[in-house]
């Protein structure tokens, strides 16, 4: 399955046209518009409890859900303007959720992150 990653706030965005030329050849995919999405920072409050939830191995909770969709996802294609040389604040807020240990990545014995979503095709279009 191919996640579409659409972080694109204007309408008829020449980014948003670009990923979608590469999709129709890709074929099906499931569209995660960040804009429409109640996404938030990690924050006092939900830092905690997401790593109280970690501890207790308990990865089912909505705070998981981005992480659960990329990690199922088996190409990724992100869509994101080019502003004020940067991407959006909203996609780094995505990608800050979608980070979880023991779901996306895990640490070695070592102490070093190691990601589990290995062998996946991701495409960033910027323009």
């Amino acid at each position: 399955m191919t996640l579409y990653i659409n972080c694109c706030p204007r309408m008829n965005s020449r980014t948003d046209r670009l990923a979608r030329a590469l999709l129709k050849k890709l074929g099906e995919y499931e569209e995660l518009r960040l804009y429409d999405e109640p996404i938030r920072a990690m924050d006092p409050q939900r830092l905690p409890h997401r790593e109280e939830l970690l501890d207790r191995g308990e990865l089912d909770g909505e705070i998981f859900r981005y992480s659960h969709q990329f990690a199922a996802a088996d190409r990724i294609v992100i869509a994101a303007p080019y502003w004020d040389l940067s991407f959006p604040a909203t996609l780094k807020i995505w990608v800050e959720n979608i980070y979880v240990r023991n779901l996306t990545f895990r640490y070695t014995p070592e102490g070093e992150p190691v990601g589990l979503a290995q062998g996946k095709q991701a495409v960033y279009i910027t323009t």
